[in-house]
């Protein structure tokens, strides 16, 4: 069975560049605690000292217990909640493998492998008001790439299907690094 194949966790460490020691942040008496999962993303929302958790599995391989819910840890309480988000808009599909940052009160989700019948990967950039608690997509317009990892739609115009990639948010600069794509050819 794929899905006993895997072990996976929903505690939260920190550690201490000072001690050098790990400490547990969270607390076993949690009522809420967040659903064990793997291959999720996580940003630090600044604004409201927490940090955001989007989707993962909590299954084994390819689209087992793929998920797309958000949830909230709280570093002063130290406790989860589960976002509200507003069921009557258009939200990202369930997936792993994505990638996500904070800037001010929202929350950008980019790529990630998902499965609703055939399995493929996201190039879309979706946006979470974590105040309103309301999804949309991100239009930048046609991005310029040359080469790998992007698939070419038009003649110019050329799109990022990427997942289990890192990004890191410094200033108004986004720094997008590694991760794995679609096995196809780029000719």
């Amino acid at each position: 069975d794929e899905v006993n194949q895997w072990t996976h966790f929903c505690d939260v460490w920190e550690f201490s560049s000072i001690s050098a020691r790990w400490a547990r942040l969270d607390k076993d008496e949690d009522p809420t605690p967040m659903t064990r999962r793997r291959g999720h993303t996580s940003a630090y929302w600044q604004n409201g000292k927490k940090i955001v958790i989007f989707g993962g599995t909590d299954g084994g391989v390819g689209s087992q217990g793929l998920l797309s819910d958000v949830w909230i840890f709280a570093l002063e309480s130290r406790s989860w909640s589960q976002a509200v988000i507003d069921a009557d808009r258009e939200a990202p599909k369930a997936r792993r493998g994505a990638t996500g940052w904070v800037d001010g009160n929202l929350f950008f989700l980019f790529g990630g492998y998902i499965s609703d019948g055939a399995e493929y990967f996201d190039h879309r950039t979706w946006v979470l008001d974590l105040v309103l608690g309301t999804w949309s997509i991100q239009a930048y317009g046609e991005i310029e790439i040359a080469s790998s990892p992007a698939r070419q739609l038009t003649d110019s115009r050329f799109v990022l299907e990427v997942a289990l990639s890192a990004t890191a948010l410094v200033g108004r600069e986004l720094f997008f690094f590694g991760g794995c794509i679609p096995q196809r050819s780029f000719n």
